[in-house]
């Protein structure tokens, strides 16, 4: 798994809910897919996954499911047409920035123990 492609995965997904929220439009859900069918998801869930040992390995599990619970979360509002409220969310500090980038944070720091 190249843990740099990884977070651009999960990047494109801002680029997704934006244009969304720009153009008025619904999000597509399948575009969003569920923590276990995102190639990072199927990386982490895999039963003889080498770094399942690894704490950062855990931390990352975990962060990857809440990150995954955010973009539905801001994916439904969209579809809601709540577009203030979607935006807002994508703000700096906001839920979807924050869990965004605890993902970015946690997939670095796996890669970083791995590594060792």
């Amino acid at each position: 798994m190249d843990l740099d492609t990884a977070i651009k995965e999960h990047d494109e997904y801002k680029t997704i809910f934006k244009n969304a929220i720009y153009k008025r439009e619904s999000v597509d859900i399948s575009k969003i897919p569920k923590e276990d069918c995102c190639e990072l998801g199927k990386w982490l869930n895999l039963v003889d996954n080498k770094h399942g040992h690894l704490n950062r390995y855990k931390e990352c599990v975990l962060v990857h499911s809440e990150f995954h619970m955010e973009a539905n979360r801001l994916a439904s509002l969209i579809n809601s047409n709540d577009y203030v409220n979607s935006k807002s969310m994508m703000e700096f500090g906001m839920s979807y920035w924050l869990a965004y980038n605890k993902l970015a944070v946690a997939i670095k720091r796996l890669w970083s123990q791995a590594m060792l």
